[in-house]
């Protein structure tokens, strides 16, 4: 069918040399009016605002986006009052954190996260604007409006526009620098120079916005050659190809020179030596093919269609580079075996791949006398539609994969603003964001540093977390047993053993097919309580306010001696419905008996024992002896 139509298209056209296609294509049938044209790029940026509008609102604010928002406003406190900035965010932000954290900063001071986020919907549709004026430059309107449908209908730009970070920006400002190099290449040569180096700056722009867009730099510089070659000339082209990568060098250079050591070392850290992951190439392969792969398949097929058709060679370099651009973050992704942000990621070279592929859609269904026009035009609808709503189910996952986190801040912020200080969560930003607590108030379960009071010594990590928990440091501590399981079962056994510590409330979460519990442990220490008592006797129920006694209830202790005897121990010490017997009461770790723990079990109340009177009979005895000392 391919070939079929390349030979169609040869056939309708007149052999044209390179510099005859300045002149465009010739307007016969098939090919739609100018005027056409803007009406059909406003019904694709009307469908696209749609499917992004409706994922604003659809979750709360993903830890990336927390965390750049919370950077934008430390960075406009920072430019207008002169509050020094702590946290090091060059040294470990995938983008310069003076570019977009600011922009999406003023979108959260005007409208919250939707805010920020209506931000990004309008850089992805000015990326769609631009896509389809590089694609009618480079074919004709017919095209320029498939390519626009196909990259609008994609799950990353749908999801982009809905998205606070770097990405939306990134995007557009290397569209914006692709666009300038594919029309200078149709200017003389002052108006040409000019674009190209309106391309460059756009370019750097672009990658100190997003790190890893500069591995679409060598695409946007090689399309600036051909298209000065496709108007000018070899000569031309190879002039104005070889003078912007080397004004693009040297400004990339500067940059780096002019930049502090932390930049250098965020751009090493988050991009050029990016750690490697676990997953084996093919895997990474196979999940940019489901998200990206029917571009890529439309865009090889567009480029072939260009090759066969004769519309000259540079045109055809051109189709064949805008093609390869689809596949370079696969190829980049499965070299270091890692999907982290490829679906992201895919999205760049997604506006590539977008020209041919809307390209091929518009060749593949021009009428013909031999096909119905009413049939070819019900054939690429479906076959765009179809593409969207894949697109949607995709995006829709995508924006699903993390919790929602609107139960656990509302859990959090009465106890935030009766006693503020410092926190601990395995993603602190988004209670930061959230709680408008001052920057370094939270600390993370992945990372942590803490120096002991008394001997002065530095700790990190599981150590740090205990020593910090044994001096009382966190106000609030949150734990959710996902991504840092050890490290949250560490923090949970070194809380149950100090009595300051109580569990206020337990979240229900879930996100991507996967479910657990947020566990909210709050500082609350109470005067006068007898270490030997269980500690849910002197704390008060967060579910029900009432202050419980050690003799909570005769029917509880039933439960706990019955459910002891019926399912084992081992059954007994696992069941989730036994370790929050007393809904949002704090339980203890040690067995009256002999005090001894079970290090990394889940525990609960009554404690469990190694005693060899099994579980249940030291729950009892247990209960006996509380009783009695009340």
């Amino acid at each position: 069918m391919i070939a079929s139509t390349a030979r169609r298209i040869a056939r309708g056209q007149d052999e044209r040399t390179d510099r005859d296609d300045l002149a465009g294509q010739p307007r016969g049938h098939g090919h739609w009016p100018r005027s056409f044209g803007p009406v059909t790029l406003l019904a694709v940026l009307v469908v696209q605002a749609i499917l992004s509008l409706r994922l604003t609102w659809s979750n709360t604010a993903f830890q990336d986006e927390a965390l750049y928002l919370w950077a934008g406003h430390l960075e406009w406190a920072s430019w207008l009052h002169g509050v020094p900035i702590a946290p090091a965010f060059p040294s470990y932000f995938s983008g310069a954190p003076v570019i977009y954290p600011p922009i999406g900063a003023l979108g959260d001071s005007l409208d919250g996260l939707t805010g920020a986020r209506l931000i990004s919907l309008c850089f992805m549709l000015g990326a769609t604007a631009l896509l389809w004026s590089a694609a009618r430059r480079l074919f004709d309107e017919r095209a320029a409006f498939f390519a626009a449908a196909v990259f609008a209908g994609t799950a990353a730009t749908q999801f982009l526009g809905a998205f606070a970070t770097y990405d939306a920006m990134a995007l557009t400002v290397l569209a914006a620098a692709a666009w300038c190099a594919i029309r200078g290449g149709e200017c003389r040569r002052n108006p040409r120079v000019l674009l190209v180096t309106a391309a460059v700056a756009l370019l750097v722009l672009a990658n100190v916005t997003k790190y890893a867009s500069v591995l679409w730099d060598p695409v946007v510089l090689v399309l600036a050659g051909l298209a000065a070659a496709r108007h000018h000339g070899r000569k031309a082209g190879l002039v104005t190809g070889v003078g912007a990568t080397v004004l693009t060098a040297c400004a990339l250079t500067s940059a780096v020179l002019l930049a502090s050591r932390a930049y250098w070392d965020g751009f090493r850290f988050s991009t050029l030596e990016r750690s490697a992951g676990g997953m084996s190439s093919l895997t990474v392969l196979l999940q940019a093919g489901g998200w990206i792969g029917l571009v890529a398949v439309l865009a090889i097929a567009g480029a072939v269609i260009g090759t066969w058709a004769g519309r000259g060679r540079v045109l055809a370099w051109t189709g064949c580079v805008l093609a390869v651009a689809v596949l370079l973050a696969p190829a980049e992704q499965a070299r270091i075996h890692t999907t982290v942000s490829l679906f992201k990621h895919v999205g760049y070279g997604g506006w590539f791949g977008a020209i041919m592929a809307g390209y091929a859609i518009a060749e593949l269904t021009r009428p013909t006398p031999g096909a119905p026009r009413r049939v070819l035009a019900a054939a690429s609808a479906v076959l765009l539609i179809g593409m969207a709503a894949v697109g949607s189910i995709q995006a829709d996952r995508h924006d699903l994969s993390w919790p929602n986190s609107a139960a656990l801040i509302a859990s959090l912020r009465p106890l935030a603003d009766a006693e503020p200080g410092p926190s601990l969560a395995e993603d602190p930003f988004v209670p930061s964001y959230y709680l408008g607590m001052p920057g370094g108030s939270w600390s993370s379960t992945w990372y942590f540093v803490y120096r002991d009071p008394v001997s002065g010594a530095s700790l990190t990590g599981i150590p740090a977390y205990a020593d910090a928990i044994r001096h009382d440091y966190f106000k609030l501590v949150v734990i959710g047993f996902t991504s840092t399981y050890a490290a949250d079962r560490a923090i949970e056994s070194d809380l149950r053993r100090n009595s300051s510590y109580h569990l206020a409330a337990v979240v229900p979460w879930s996100a991507g097919g996967a479910s657990g519990h947020y566990l909210i442990w709050h500082y609350q220490p109470v005067a006068g309580v007898s270490s030997v008592l269980p500690r849910s006797a002197g704390h008060r129920c967060a579910t029900s306010g009432k202050r419980m006694t050690a003799v909570a209830s005769w029917r509880t202790l039933g439960a706990v001696i019955a459910s002891g005897a019926l399912l084992g121990e081992e059954a007994w010490l696992t069941s989730p419905y036994l370790r929050y017997l007393l809904p949002g009461c704090q339980m203890t770790p040690g067995c009256s008996m002999c005090g001894s723990t079970r290090s990394g079990r889940p525990v609960m109340f009554p404690a469990p024992c190694t005693s060899p009177w099994g579980s249940s009979a030291c729950a009892a005895v247990r209960f006996r002896r509380t009783r009695r000392s009340t």
